[in-house]
């Protein structure tokens, strides 16, 4: 992280870097028939799950197998 950014910022920043990745592989969604609203929702959605699942990953993929022994 840079000096003066936050970990709020950090956060947020990760978070708009999933959201146009999103975009970009499901383009589709942005095409749909549908309100702006409704299209952000559902991207949204998208991101918050993505969010999610990577902060349950291990940061090692090694970290992953230490319990196993």
């Amino acid at each position: 992280m840079g000096e003066g950014v936050t970990f709020d910022e950090t956060m947020e920043d990760m978070k708009e870097e999933i959201y146009d990745d999103v975009c970009q592989e499901f383009h589709y969604i942005l095409e749909l028939p549908i309100t702006g609203d409704q299209k952000q929702e559902i991207i949204s959605d998208i991101v918050d799950y993505v969010f999610r699942e990577r902060q349950k990953q291990p940061i090692c993929e090694c970290d992953a197998y230490d319990n196993t022994n």
